[in-house]
Parts: structure tokens; C-alpha cells; sequence
């Protein structure tokens, strides 16, 4: 019964190499609106594209209030492999400043997802999807998507602290709900040296 709170408009512009561009324009309908958790796009791909590689911080999850401790590189690994098993299931695992990030088969291929022009603030592969890891009181409530859950985000708020204490983000990481324009690019791709 809520009315429309953003108006969402999209760009879709497909190149002959399979290349898409991705133009997002957000703007807020209403005032006084409370700080966006994130603010980018969601979308799975099949189970089988398992491994996941960036160019940004890491190698563990960084988040724009948690990211002193990661270095700049090249990192990969498994979707597996970037879930963090916290006491509460939480979302977890995304990756800070990332220039590109991508997701591949065991045959090599995969789709490249970066921005255009400036890197994406976050990226984030997982077999959960967000709903779930929100909802869940125990990881015996997690069941798997049997996709990969891809967050292509141009930023995302700070998570702040609750593990000892009440210690919300602070207002400089929080994310205003205000007019934001960012580009998207999603590249198929195929490894070379793979049959």
C-alpha cells in the first residue's frame, strides 16, 4: 500500500560482442527518507559458475567502514569460500574499492562485471540470497539459492558494530537517499587455454 518511494530508470545498450552497458539513474520520490543499506544491482547467475575473482581490496571482506586492513590485488577463490560463518547469519563476504570483479565456470567461462569509467564500491558473490541471510536466526535456516546471488553495488553503506555493543555506522558512511548515477558493465568472457 506504499507508494513509490524512487523512480528507477534503466539503460540497457547490448554490444555485438554480448558486452552489456548498464545505465542506472535513482531518484528519490519523497523527503526525509532514511540512509540506503546499498545502492547497485542484483542478479544470479547458474550454480556452476563457482569461481569468483577481483581486482580490489581483500583477501578477506571489506566493507566502507572495514576496510583499512585490505590491500589492493588480484584475488580469487570459490562463492564458497567468501561466505562468512557468523554466529548470526549475516550477509557477508563483499569486496571494497573493487575495479572489476568476475564469475566463472571450471571451463573458463564467466562474466566480467565492472563499472564504467570508476570502479564499483562493492561486489559480492554468494549462495544465499540476501532475503535469507536477513530472515535467518540460525545457518541450520540457510538452504542454498542453487544460483549464484551477484551484488554489483556502486556503493553500499558501512555495517558499523554490534558485536560488543550498540555501535551504529557513523553518518559518514551511511548512504543518502539522493539523485545517484552510475554505469554497470557486464563482459561474457572465455578463458583461453580452455577447450
Amino acid at each position: 500500500g506504499t507508494r513509490p518511494l524512487f523512480q528507477v530508470e534503466q539503460l540497457y545498450t547490448i554490444y555485438g560482442s554480448g558486452e552489456v552497458k548498464l545505465e542506472n539513474r535513482l531518484e528519490p520520490l519523497k523527503e526525509g527518507l532514511p540512509p540506503l543499506p546499498r545502492v547497485g544491482i542484483q542478479f544470479t547467475m547458474p550454480n556452476q559458475f563457482e569461481r569468483f575473482a577481483w581486482f580490489g581490496l581483500g583477501p578477506h571482506e571489506c566493507y566502507a567502514d572495514r576496510k583499512e586492513s585490505g590491500k589492493l590485488g588480484l584475488y580469487e577463490g570459490t562463492v564458497d569460500e567468501q561466505f562468512v560463518p557468523y554466529i548470526k547469519p549475516q550477509e557477508s563476504g563483499s569486496k571494497a574499492d573493487v575495479r572489476w570483479s568476475s564469475v566463472a565456470d571450471v571451463n573458463g567461462v564467466g562474466l566480467l562485471i565492472a563499472g564504467a569509467g570508476m570502479p564499483l564500491g562493492q561486489v559480492s558473490a554468494s549462495r544465499y540470497s540476501t532475503k535469507d541471510l536477513s530472515e535467518a536466526k540460525h545457518h541450520t535456516d540457510l538452504i542454498q539459492l542453487g544460483d549464484v546471488e551477484i551484488n554489483a553495488d556502486w556503493r553500499q553503506s558501512g555495517i558499523g558494530n554490534h558485536s560488543c555493543g550498540y555501535a551504529p555506522t557513523l553518518p559518514s558512511y551511511l548512504l543518502a537517499p539522493e539523485s545517484t548515477a552510475f554505469t554497470v558493465r557486464l563482459k561474457p568472457f572465455k578463458e583461453a587455454g580452455h577447450a
